[in-house]
């Protein structure tokens, strides 16, 4: 007997998320903070731990300190929301796996925009900060690196911010924290589906 493929993952809240039949009631913040927050970016290949969500955190409270934009801010808190449900892959690989994760992404992104009224495309500030920001990471989780990183060879500055490392639960807090400060929302972990 074959068994039918799978097209679900079951999310940290308990629900599902299904690949085939995707709609924005399955997108719950708080899986989103989670499951950023034990994610960690450039696949783990970093000097420490550093996950998307401190990413996505640092990137918000950074814009709202410059711009005193809380629509900005939130654009930037939530730009990599959707690899809460396609992961946090690396450029190299995305170009690789070509149109069928392009179009995945692009499907999972148009949810996240259309369940939290952000904009499509994002602004164009949300893309440089998430460039240059790589750079203030590049000095703390690569310091030896030899390569030239894209914002570098766009000649972009770092944002020049401190990096804080957190660990998964911190940087899930700090994301859903600064996701209630932009929205006036009280989305919080206090349910027996999240052991924090």
């Amino acid at each position: 007997m074959v068994d039918k493929t799978r097209t679900q993952i079951e999310t940290a809240s308990g629900h599902t998320f299904d690949y085939d039949n995707m709609n924005v009631n399955m997108i719950r913040t708080q899986d989103v903070a989670l499951a950023l927050g034990k994610l960690c970016r450039y696949n783990g290949h970093s000097r420490v731990f550093y996950s998307v969500a401190e990413h996505c955190f640092l990137m918000a409270a950074y814009a709202m300190d410059v711009t005193d934009d809380p629509e900005i801010a939130l654009q930037c808190l939530l730009h990599d929301a959707g690899e809460a449900y396609v992961s946090d892959v690396p450029s190299p690989l995305k170009a690789k796996l070509g149109q069928v994760y392009k179009d995945l992404e692009a499907e999972v992104d148009e949810l996240i925009a259309f369940k939290y009224g952000l904009p499509t495309p994002l602004f164009d500030i949300v893309h440089e900060l998430d460039k240059r920001i790589c750079l203030d990471e590049k000095a703390v989780l690569y310091p030896t690196s030899r390569y030239r990183w894209v914002a570098e060879q766009q000649g972009l500055e770092p944002l020049g911010i401190k990096l804080a490392l957190l660990n998964p639960s911190e940087a899930a807090l700090a994301f859903l924290h600064m996701y209630n400060l932009l929205t006036g929302e009280n989305v919080t972990f206090k349910s027996e589906n999240f052991d924090l």
